[in-house]
């Protein structure tokens, strides 16, 4: 398999280079975004927007010159890369494709800078969240002067990183870990610094717990992407807190909010980390201020209600299951843990009513504490 990718690589490397001399630039490079090119492809009734600023900030993060490959401006490469993707139901960017090429290398960046940014308020239909498919165009524009060089270009190495790469993640996507690390370690021996290799192994390395295999590429992810590259903080946090590092995952958070203070998923986390520390107010802190970045989302008001249940404060509980029932009605969890809070509020009636119907949900908590508790016949 591995020779037949270098067949194909060498076979694009001539179609691109042949003996044709390449030029140098020496000038100004942009990358801009066509903002009459940004659609929504889904049917819905409130269109998705990036934080509080519409589109603009997006465009602004991807208009940053240094987000053009230095390889393609030392080589005259320049074109427009048209992106189609999702914005899932938690605001994050899924099933990244390039629907029209305008080069390999270019194609790449484009995906990797749609594929990094998180902070999308998804749309909304019927008064839900939901998935929903976009496209843009994203232009990469040389002007300025040019020397000509006298040798011809080597790509071999960047396309072999390329091909190796692409397999590499059509593995990761099908949960094919094992092989989608040995397609990543060959696609970094083409090319040492791409940060989204090492982001993306470290991944298949995570999902197979392998933990510092892990932590070794999330740490070079950030060191080869300058220590900006949000992404890895955050999945490298997720990590840490999952098997107990939990100080270091919120050092990891916190860094995801340097640049994304308005992130829904962050603050989250943070709250989860913190009622793990058994801190109630930083815990309750970071949770209030998720339910105002996604009024929209069950978790945080489910754990802010349980931070309130901690507390005692049994009467702040109550709204917060509430609105987490709105939401999903099918929330057995919420049902028993409000049924706990009207429960200490003595009001027994409610309580069991609220344990009867998590138990009808398949709560095995509720099912056990309605034969204790609820014997005799409620009246709705």
């Amino acid at each position: 398999m591995f020779k037949q990718l270098l067949t194909i690589s060498f076979f694009a490397a001539f179609l691109c280079c042949g003996n044709t001399a390449f030029s140098q630039f020496r000038g100004w490079h942009f990358v801009e975004v066509d903002k009459d090119s940004i659609q929504c492809l889904s049917e819905v009734d409130d269109q998705p927007y990036f934080r509080d600023t519409g589109f603009d900030l997006l465009c602004e993060i991807i208009e940053n010159p240094r987000n053009y490959p230095s390889f393609c401006v030392y080589h005259n490469i320049s074109g427009t890369v048209k992106i189609g993707f999702t914005i899932k139901e938690n605001g994050k960017t899924t099933d990244v494709t390039v629907l029209k090429s305008t080069n390999p290398l270019l194609d790449r960046k484009a995906k990797y800078m749609i594929k990094a940014i998180d902070g999308f308020i998804p749309a909304m239909k019927g008064g839900l969240y939901v998935p929903t498919k976009m496209s843009l165009n994203i232009r990469f524009r040389l002007d300025g002067k040019y020397k000509e060089s006298k040798e011809p270009v080597d790509f071999t190495p960047i396309y072999n990183s390329v091909l190796f790469y692409d397999s590499a993640y059509a593995h990761l996507e099908k949960r094919n870990y094992p092989q989608a690390i040995k397609f990543y370690t060959e696609s970094l021996k083409w090319d040492t610094a791409d940060y989204w290799s090492y982001y993306e192994r470290g991944v298949a390395h995570y999902a197979l717990q392998n933990i510092d295999s892990a932590e070794h590429d999330f740490r070079m992810a950030l060191q080869h992407s300058g220590g900006w590259f949000v992404r890895a903080f955050l999945t490298r946090g997720h990590m840490r807190f999952e098997f107990g590092n939990v100080d270091s995952a919120i050092t990891d958070f916190l860094n995801v909010l340097d640049s994304y203070n308005e992130n829904y998923s962050v603050h989250l986390a943070l709250g989860k980390c913190w009622l793990k520390k058994n801190d109630l107010k930083e815990a309750r802190k970071y949770f209030r201020l998720a339910t105002s970045i996604g009024p929209k989302f069950t978790d945080a008001f489910y754990y802010l209600g349980i931070v309130y249940i901690t507390m005692q404060k049994f009467e702040d509980a109550k709204p917060c299951f509430d609105r987490v029932i709105e939401l999903n009605p099918e929330h057995d969890k919420a049902f028993y843990n409000r049924g706990m809070a009207h429960a200490r509020l003595r009001n027994m009636d409610a309580a069991c009513l609220d344990w009867i119907k998590a138990k009808s949900l398949g709560n095995e908590d509720a099912n056990l504490i309605v034969q204790s508790q609820c014997l005799k016949p409620i009246t709705e």
